[in-house]
């Protein structure tokens, strides 16, 4: 999870002992508190706006595990969001230089990269 992400899910669960250790070591984490942020998850997809289809705004939502390789060098590889068929960094220029709007939304169901407790959730 990235330091953005763990700033936000830390203010919007203050005080949470249990929440606060699954994000130091994601072995803490139980199925229910992986339950309870992917209720924040959809809970925030609900409250997206919607854009319309003007050129000079977009939505690229990710998830922490593609998040984390946004914000290094791999970024501008020949990485595909899950759902399109074009490459990250063509969308992302296809925004930024007003050619298209980006709406585009990651599916990976866990808010972080919850590879390690797949099988606790799943149970």
């Amino acid at each position: 999870m990235s330091a953005f992400d763990t700033v936000q899910v830390t203010w919007t669960f203050a005080g949470n002992d249990t929440i606060k250790k699954c994000l130091t070591d994601f072995m803490n984490c139980s199925s229910d508190i992986i339950k309870t942020l992917q209720d924040l998850r959809l809970e925030f997809f609900s409250v997206l706006p919607n854009l319309g289809n003007p050129t000079s705004r977009g939505i690229l939502i990710t998830s922490p595990t593609t998040h984390e390789q946004l914000s290094n060098y791999r970024w501008n590889t020949d990485m595909v969001v899950d759902g399109s068929n074009e490459k990250i960094s063509e969308l992302f220029g296809d925004w930024y230089f007003d050619q298209k709007g980006v709406r585009i939304i990651d599916k990976y169901p866990c808010p972080y990269n919850c590879s390690i407790n797949d099988t606790k959730a799943n149970n």
